[in-house]
């Protein structure tokens, strides 16, 4: 028989599993009570985990989007923009923003 609904997703076979599990281990804890404090500390990990792969993931696309945006001005194959930097040693600009920054402003 083939067919495809809900039931035959990868996450309903997930959530399946975990609620198998759970109650399994609710089984087992209840004859022994020492159970209950070792699952605790492992669901407590397992989403402390949870989030910390999120946040990860959830950098990782933000500095790719970024490092993607056209706009982006260190980017060096965007046309008319040059990647140099304009403020060397010689640069006469930088330098009058120099000395006006020492002295307070006039120049």
């Amino acid at each position: 028989m083939n067919r495809t609904g809900p039931s035959d997703s990868a996450e309903f076979g997930a959530l399946v599993a975990a609620i198998g599990t759970v109650c399994a281990v609710a089984a087992v804890a209840a004859l022994v009570p020492g159970v209950e404090h070792v699952l605790g500390a492992a669901l407590l990990a397992a989403v402390v985990m949870a989030l910390g792969v999120w946040v990860v993931r959830r950098e990782l696309r933000i500095r790719r989007r970024l490092a993607d945006r056209p706009d982006r001005p260190d980017r060096p194959d965007r046309p008319g923009r040059s990647v140099s930097n304009p403020c060397t040693p010689s640069s006469s600009v930088c330098s009058a923003a120099r000395a006006a920054s020492r002295t307070g402003g006039a120049s």
